[in-house]
C-alpha cells in the first residue's frame, strides 16, 4: 500500500533489553567483555533486538561480526565459520587441513651445512644453525654413527632428522608432524647420496614448500583436543580483532547450533571477560538438549547473561501500529483486538498489519490511515497470517522462495537462481524482496525471518523437495567440481534429502573425514542420524 511504512521506525518497547544491550557494550569497551544471551519463543522479537545491538554497537565504534546456525544443517562451528567468513581465521574450519617444514636444512657426516631453505612458518634460518650449532657435537655424533638420532627437541623446536649417503637432512617442524612427512625426508635422503650441490639444493627446497595432509584429531581426548585448537583459534582472532577497536559479535539461532559451535561460545564466554569484546546471543529455549547443557554450564560458571523476552504488552502493539500507520485513526478497540488475538507476539502483529495494508483493509483517507474493514477477519494463527502473506506472491517468486529454502536461512543467490523453470531469477528475487520475505546482501540472500524459511520448507510437497534437493547436489556438484570437499556436507544433505542415498553415502563420508578429525567424522554422521527429521519449531501461536 502506497505510503505505509510497514516496518515500525524504531523498536518499540523493550527498555529493560536495550539496556542491558547498552551495558554489555558499555563493559566491553572498559575491557570486561561478556556473552549476553536473548531468550524467548519464535516471533517474540529476538531477530529486532539483534538489529537493535548491531545498530548501538555501530554507533559506538565496534568492530562486528555475524554468524547464525541453520535449521537442520550438518556443518560443525557454522555459526563461528559463518562469522569470520573471509578473515584471516576462516582456515581454521577447514575440512581439510596441511602442514609444511619450518626449514629444511642438508648437512655432511661432519654437521657442516650444504643448504637450507625456509619453508611455511616465519622461522629464522639463521637461528634454527645457532641451535644446530649450540648442539653440534650431539649431532656430529648421531650422524657419524650412520643412524641413530632420528629427532631433535631442542626448547620448543622440534627437528626431524634422516640419514643418507654422506647427506643428513634436518627439517623443523612447524604445525606438528603431518603424515607423509617423515617418509618424504626418508626418500630425499636416499636420493642425495653422491648427488651435486645444486641438486641437494633443490631437493631441499621441495621439501621446504611441499605441503603434508595433517591427520587431526581422531576421537576421545583428541577430539577435545580438536575442538580446543578451533575454540582458542577463534579466541585468538577476536582478542587480536578487538586490539583495534572493541568487537560485537551477534550469533542468531543458536537452538539449531551444532556442538561445535556451543562449545566455541563457551570458550569464549570464558575468556573474554577481559577483553573488548560483547557477545550477544538469541535462541529460542527448550529446544535441544545439547544448548540446554551448555546453558546451564555457562550459568553454573557465571559466564553468561540471559534475558528472557515476554511477548509485548497492549500498549506497545498499539505504538507498533502506530508506527506503521502514521498517522491513522484506527480505533483503540481494533488496536486492543490485534494485541488480544495476536496474543502480544510481535511478528504476528507486524505480518498482520502487512497483510491488511496489502489487501486494503487498512486503508489511506484523507491523509490519514483509516480502518476500511472493521469487521476484518483475523488469522486463527501466525502460520496462517505467513499463508496469506505468501499466497499474494506470484508463482515464479514462490518457486524461488521455496527452492532457496531447501538450502538454508540465508543463501547464495547463484544457488538459488540455479532452478531451471525460472524466467527471471532477478525479477523473483526482488518481488521477493519487495514483500519483505526476503532481503538480499550482495551475492547472498536470507529469509527476513524463521517464521518465513520454516513455513515455506515445511509446506513444500514431498517429491518437489526431493527434486529441489537432487537438483541443488547437482549445482553444487557442477559449481565446485575442483574442490568437492569443500561443500562436502552441502552435497551429502542434498542428495540424502533427495534420495539419492549412493551419492548420499559418498559425500557423508567425504563430509566424516574418515582419518581426518573426530569434530568433522561426528558432524558427518549426524547428517544421516539427524535423517529426514525437521524441529516442529515453528509452532503455533492461537
Amino acid at each position: 500500500m502506497q505510503g505505509a511504512r510497514l516496518t515500525p521506525t524504531g523498536i518499540v518497547g523493550r527498555a529493560r533489553e536495550r539496556d542491558a544491550l547498552r551495558a554489555a557494550l558499555a563493559r566491553a569497551v572498559d575491557g570486561r567483555g561478556g556473552l549476553l544471551t536473548i531468550e524467548g519463543e519464535a516471533g517474540v522479537g529476538k531477530t529486532r533486538l539483534g538489529e537493535e545491538f548491531r545498530a548501538l554497537a555501530g554507533s559506538a565504534g565496534f568492530a562486528f561480526l555475524y554468524g547464525s546456525a541453520s535449521l537442520d544443517s550438518g556443518e560443525p562451528f557454522m555459526v563461528f565459520s559463518r562469522a569470520l567468513r573471509g578473515s584471516a581465521a576462516e582456515g581454521l574450519f577447514a575440512s581439510d587441513a596441511s602442514a609444511r617444514f619450518a626449514a629444511v636444512f642438508a648437512v655432511d657426516d661432519s654437521g657442516a651445512l650444504l643448504s637450507e631453505s625456509a619453508g611455511g612458518g616465519s622461522f629464522d634460518t639463521r637461528t634454527l644453525a645457532g641451535t644446530l650449532g649450540a648442539v653440534q657435537s650431539f649431532v656430529r655424533d648421531s650422524f657419524g654413527g650412520g643412524g641413530g638420532l632420528g629427532r631433535l627437541d631442542f626448547g620448543d623446536t622440534t627437528i626431524l632428522i634422516e640419514h643418507g649417503d654422506g647427506v643428513h637432512i634436518a627439517a623443523v617442524l612447524a604445525e606438528g608432524e603431518a603424515d607423509g612427512m617423515r617418509e618424504a625426508l626418508r626418500d630425499a635422503a636416499k636420493t642425495m647420496g653422491g648427488a651435486e650441490r645444486r641438486q641437494i639444493a633443490d631437493s631441499v627446497r621441495d621439501l621446504a614448500t611441499r605441503s603434508f595432509p595433517l591427520r587431526r584429531s581422531l576421537e576421545g581426548v583428541k577430539l577435545e583436543t580438536e575442538r580446543l585448537r578451533i575454540a582458542d583459534g577463534v579466541l585468538q582472532h577476536v582478542s587480536w580483532m578487538a586490539k583495534g577497536r572493541p568487537l560485537a559479535l551477534l550469533a542468531e539461532d543458536l537452538h539449531w547450533s551444532d556442538e561445535g559451535s556451543l562449545f566455541v561460545l563457551s570458550y569464549l564466554a570464558r575468556n573474554i571477560r577481559d577483553q573488548r569484546v560483547a557477545i550477544v546471543a538469541t535462541l529460542r529455549p527448550g529446544e535441544g538438549g545439547d544448548l540446554a547443557r551448555a546453558l546451564d554450564g555457562m550459568a553454573s560458571e557465571g559466564t553468561v547473561e540471559r534475558i528472557m523476552l515476554d511477548r509485548l504488552g497492549a500498549t506497545d502493539v498499539a505504538q507498533i501500529i502506530d508506527s506503521v500507520f502514521s498517522p491513522n485513526s484506527i480505533p483503540s478497540e481494533f488496536k486492543s483486538r490485534v494485541h488480544a488475538d495476536c496474543q502480544g507476539n510481535a511478528f504476528f502483529v507486524l505480518e498482520l498489519m502487512r497483510q491488511m495494508s496489502a489487501d486494503g483493509s487498512i486503508a489511506l483517507r484523507d491523509g490519514a490511515y483509516a480502518l476500511a474493514r472493521p469487521d476484518y477477519a483475523m488469522p486463527g494463527s501466525v502460520e496462517e497470517v505467513v499463508a496469506r502473506r505468501l499466497d499474494g506472491l506470484g508463482m515464479e517468486a514462490m518457486s524461488l522462495a521455496e527452492y532457496a529454502s531447501c538450502i538454508g536461512r540465508e543463501f547464495p543467490v547463484a544457488a538459488a537462481a540455479s532452478l531451471q523453470s525460472l524466467g527471471d531469477p532477478e525479477g523473483s528475487l526482488a518481488a521477493l524482496a519487495d514483500a519483505h520475505i526476503v532481503a538480499r546482501r550482495g551475492e547472498t540472500a536470507e529469509f527476513t525471518h524463521a517464521f518465513f524459511h520454516e513455513y515455506v520448507y515445511r509446506n513444500i510437497a514431498g517429491r518437489w523437495k526431493a527434486s529441489h534437493h537432487r537438483s541443488l547436489g547437482e549445482y553444487y556438484e557442477r559449481e565446485h567440481a575442483a574442490d568437492l570437499d569443500a561443500v562436502a556436507y552441502e552435497l551429502a544433505r542434498h542428495f540424502y534429502r533427495g534420495g539419492e542415498s549412493r551419492k548420499a553415502a559418498c559425500y557423508c563420508f567425504k563430509a566424516r573425514g574418515e582419518g581426518r578429525g573426530g569434530v568433522r567424522r561426528r558432524a558427518g554422521h549426524q547428517i544421516l542420524q539427524r535423517g529426514a527429521r525437521v524441529r516442529p519449531a515453528l509452532g503455533t501461536v492461537r
